[in-house]
């Protein structure tokens, strides 16, 4: 394997570029190298890694790297064409840690363990953060990149970093928005979806924890409903039942949260939703609730809703106008014609009892 000095760049002409963050000058001064391939380390506070270290524990970061679909797809890349775009690193107790490029690093070790002596894998193109980057400004930086940027990660990793930047570091919310082209209320919801996504994992003191993966679109999208929302925001026990209803699978899928306010204000269907078998919960309860409210899925239930509100709260003029305006009557006329014939063709009969209300 070619030869290396620990912790030294390989020697080449040095290139420079500057990067504003946070608006404070003076400007980051990167530096452009290359970095020994084998004194990179990965970083371990990246909210990716760490949140996937969190799911599946016993798994090492490179393995937990190359499960991701299109890391194949990258080995192969870079192994016929190398390191385009240089990854970012900062010196680290005689290594050097990988800000940005965790994937490309696991990349370009695998490869130089596969070809020791190929020098094309011996070194990674990197961009060198000075020392006196701080934690903030390398999670803007990764902000800009994958938030902001065209090298977006997942929405549920967008709203980890969101998370941890807001949460954890505390950076201003006018900087986030500055940095991530979001409006305050967008990057607050974000924040506060994966902070509900953090509880799910605590939880009955951890129950759900090793089923996170994939959930934290659940709640995203009930903080989405302005009833759970404001839940959410009143009460821990609310969100400890929405984090036990997702744990147990009650809901199969994020998208069926739209429907849970509709089960909730229904005695039965809720009745059915908490008892049943998770599996069956969800379908069995929105059956109910489509019994107890025909309009849900039907034009013509709705329409025939908003008539009957529509004939309770008539004015005066209106009832005027079916007494002198022609028009009015034959509409009148023709819409009692058509429900008649509706009602005969469906075999619903008016009790004899009945009583015109007064």
């Amino acid at each position: 394997m070619p030869k290396h000095t620990d912790n030294q760049a390989i020697a080449q002409p040095v290139l420079f570029e500057e990067i504003s963050l946070r608006g404070a000058p003076p400007p980051l001064k990167i530096q452009h190298s290359k970095v020994p391939t084998d004194k990179v380390r990965f970083d371990t506070d990246n909210p990716r890694l760490k949140y996937k270290q969190q799911l599946f524990p016993d798994k090492t970061i490179r393995e937990l790297l190359f499960a991701e679909h299109d890391t194949p797809w990258l080995l192969k890349d870079i192994e016929a064409n190398g390191v385009l775009d240089p990854i970012y690193v900062r010196a680290e107790d005689g290594f050097y840690k990988a800000v940005e490029g965790n994937r490309r690093t696991a990349v370009m070790q695998e490869l130089l363990t596969k070809y020791p002596d190929n020098p094309n894998f011996a070194y990674i193109p990197a961009r060198i953060l000075p020392q006196q980057t701080t934690e903030e400004q390398e999670a803007l930086l990764m902000a800009s990149f994958h938030v902001a940027g065209k090298v977006k990660w997942e929405a549920h990793e967008k709203a980890g970093h969101i998370y941890e930047m807001l949460e954890i570091l505390h950076l201003p919310i006018t900087e986030l928005v500055a940095t991530l082209h979001m409006g305050a209320p967008a990057i607050k919801k974000a924040a506060e979806s994966y902070k509900l996504l953090e509880h799910f994992k605590r939880v009955d003191g951890g129950k759900y924890a090793a089923q996170a993966e994939g959930k934290w679109s659940f709640f995203s999208e009930m903080l989405k409903v302005k009833e759970f929302h404001e839940r959410h925001q009143k009460s821990q026990d609310w969100d400890d039942e929405f984090c036990r209803w997702v744990g147990e699978g009650r809901l199969p899928r994020a998208e069926a949260v739209r429907d849970l306010e509709a089960i909730l204000k229904k005695v039965r269907a809720k009745t059915v939703f908490e008892s049943e078998a998770p599996e069956f919960a969800y379908e069995k309860a929105l059956k109910e609730v489509d019994r107890s409210d025909p309009s849900r899925n039907s034009r013509f239930y709705k329409h025939l809703e908003n008539m009957i509100i529509s004939g309770r709260d008539a004015t005066l003029s209106d009832l005027e106008a079916a007494s002198s305006n022609e028009a009015a009557r034959d509409a009148l006329l023709e819409a009692h014609s058509v429900l008649l014939s509706f009602m005969e063709k469906s075999g619903v009969r008016i009790p004899a009892t009945a009583r015109r209300p007064v």
